[in-house]
This record gives C-alpha cells, structure tokens and sequence, in this order.
C-alpha cells in the first residue's frame, strides 16, 4: 500500500513506473496533475481513483496495469492521454466524468474485458484506435458531441452489440 499525503499537487512523469508488486495507492484530494507514465507497469495495481482536482490523466499514466480492475475519474478530468489506461486487461468497471472533453488515442486499447462504456455529452473528441482491441466491450453509448467516428475506433471489439451515437456524426 503506497499513502501519498495530502499537500502533494502532481504526480511527476514515471514516479512510479515499473512499481510491479505496488497493489494499492491512495491518492490524496490535493492531485491536480496526473502526469505521463506515472504508473506505466504497475502491474499489482488493483484500482484508483483520480482526484477532483486532477483535470487530465496523462499519456500511458496507467498502461499496462494489467491488475487494474476499477476506476473512478474525478469530475474536473478534461482530457484521458494516449494510452492512458491501454493495456488494462481486467479493467472491468470505469466511471467517466461528465467534464470529459477528449479521449485520445489508443486510451483503452486492449482492456480486453471492460464490457460497457458510457461517454459523457462533453465529449467533443476520440482519437483513432481509443478503444482498439476491447475484446469484451458489448455496449457503448456516445452523448458527446463527436462529429466523425475515427478510423480503427472499435477495431478488435468482438462481441460489440450496441453503438449509440449521437445526432452529430
């Protein structure tokens, strides 16, 4: 278990990369900054939750933490980085906030078994490959306010059932 104490605002690029036996972190209310790499190859971590004051969760923050199983992003949370949480294979559960303007790519490419996703109205942007290779992935429904679905977005969803899309596109 990792307790970083409150007063702590960023989480610096590779702070805790490779920490492979690292199960549990507890993030203090007072992270604004969830930064690149931060937790890259955590692969004991189990969950998160991303503070209110974090508005962005860096590019592979979270990639490859194959034991990451839930996730709660903070309602300030802007903007999901690059293969931010690519690589999480038994990511079941997330919870996306309603300020989420853009999910870049490859975010959750191969959370193989993340089964249900739900993108809040804000949305304005998915980049290319977002949800590549989401084996499991069966329902997805897009409030936001995308206008063009991008190449390769659900490529490898094997079992997707339902699309909702907004009126935009």
């Amino acid at each position: 278990l990792l307790f970083i104490p409150f007063g702590v605002k960023t989480i610096e690029s590779g702070a805790f990369q490779g920490c492979s036996s690292l199960p549990s972190i507890t993030l203090p209310e007072s992270v604004s900054s969830i930064e690149n790499d931060t937790f890259n190859g955590c692969s004991s971590l189990t969950s998160i939750a991303i503070p209110e004051l974090v508005t962005s969760v860096g590019g592979y923050a979270f990639y490859g933490c194959t034991s990451l199983k839930n996730v709660t992003i903070g309602e300030n949370v802007e903007t999901i980085g690059e293969y931010a949480f690519s690589g999480c294979q038994t990511l079941t559960d997330i919870t996306i906030p309603a300020s989420l303007e853009s999910i870049q790519g490859h975010a959750f490419d191969g959370c193989a078994s993340l089964t249900c996703i739900d993108i809040p109205e804000l949305v304005n942007n998915i980049d290319a490959f977002a949800f590549n290779n989401c084996k499991a992935l069966e329902t997805i429904n897009i409030e936001g306010q995308i206008k063009r679905v991008n190449n390769n977005l659900f490529s490898g969803c094997e079992h997707l059932k339902s699309i909702t899309l907004p009126q935009s596109v």
